[in-house]
């Protein structure tokens, strides 16, 4: 892909910058500071899910922390064949290690690696209530005056507390960064087939991580959008295809961009969905997207017309926040698996 700012003269330097803080470049794709761990044995046994850590200095709290995941190389696993890996996030306050767990069984017969993130939990009040920072903290315009947040402990270190506070303020893209390494360097990964997937908290971060990291070929957040005034979608998020996947009758992160039974305020899936397809050059027309679970739980999908095919599809169906079709798990592997990087 290219990016209006390849076509400046490098002498107009002031264009340049200018170019830049407007962020119309792309960012350059990130290139992981490890050795592949093709033939090698890799860092967990196929057909378990199995525990991992890695640990960092985190630039916000400015100390040492240690953040947890769990992975599952398929059966069948070839240390010599390089394998997609798809990122799982959870919702606020879920239990990682047993959040939405069918994703690592279709990964069996599909062959690829599954790997489930833990969001801090650095709100002692509350226990261990894991969440992903979506870059609002300390932002009134994400809330009513009726919400009642609450500040973790990274939030309030770095001054950014504020009634619509509600999630974690640690830096979640540089975590990703430490985990995918973790498994390029421990498996052999196919780095032109990264995927990720999210729900609640963790489809809004979706929309985060990909921004701060150019390194996904697809991605599908569930029942997520970003907060009002939050959306943010570089030039090379035209290297990432995007299904976002909803619910008709969302109450706590509602469709429509309504304010939510928790009085936060989100950014509608029209709005959404449609500045991604901008980005990606496509027209205002939309199409019926025909899948193979069309019609369960109400299930019906759309697709912008784009240079690269269904590269910007919506799909809803029937039911509230946490409606959770059983077909979920096929849909989002049979979506991201169509997609390769190509840069």
């Amino acid at each position: 892909s290219y990016s209006f700012c390849t076509l400046l003269d490098e002498k107009m330097k002031v264009s340049i910058l200018v170019c830049a803080l407007l962020a119309v470049c792309s960012d350059a794709r990130k290139v992981f500071n490890v050795t592949s761990g093709c033939g090698k044995s890799p860092l967990a046994q196929p057909g378990k899910k199995t525990h991992g850590t890695v640990t960092y200095v985190d630039p916000v709290v400015n100390r040492e922390i240690t953040r947890d995941y769990y992975v599952y190389i398929p059966e069948g696993y070839h240390v010599s064949r390089k394998t997609p890996v798809l990122l799982v996030y959870h919702g606020w306050g879920a239990a990682y290690h047993n959040f939405r767990q069918g994703y690592h069984p279709v990964g069996n017969p599909d062959q690829y690696i599954t790997m489930y993130l833990k969001g801090e939990s650095d709100y002692p009040q509350r226990g261990n209530w894991n969440s992903w920072n979506c870059g609002n903290a300390g932002d009134l315009q994400s809330c009513t005056a009726e919400a009642e947040g609450t500040c973790y402990d990274s939030c309030n270190q770095i001054g950014k507390c504020s009634r619509c506070n509600s999630y974690t303020c640690v830096d979640d893209a540089l975590f990703t960064t430490k985990v995918l390494e973790a498994i390029i360097e421990g498996a052999c990964v196919d780095q032109d087939r990264l995927y990720a997937t999210g729900f609640s908290n963790g489809g809004q971060y979706i929309y985060e991580v990909v921004a701060d990291l150019d390194v996904f070929a697809a991605v599908l957040p569930t029942m997520g959008t970003p907060f009002v005034g939050h959306v943010r979608a570089p030039n090379h998020v035209q290297n990432t295809a995007l299904l976002h996947f909803h619910s008709r009758d969302d109450k706590t992160i509602p469709i429509d961009g309504s304010v939510s039974e928790e009085f936060w305020v989100y950014t509608s899936m029209a709005i959404i969905t449609r500045t991604w397809a901008d980005v990606h050059s496509c027209s205002t027309e939309e199409a019926t997207f025909p899948t193979p679970y069309d019609g369960q739980n109400g299930l019906t999908c759309t697709r912008f017309t784009c240079p690269w095919s269904n590269s910007i599809v919506k799909c809803i169906i029937d039911g509230g926040h946490m409606a959770w079709p059983s077909f979920i798990y096929d849909l989002t592997w049979w979506y991201l698996s169509k997609f390769t990087r190509t840069d």
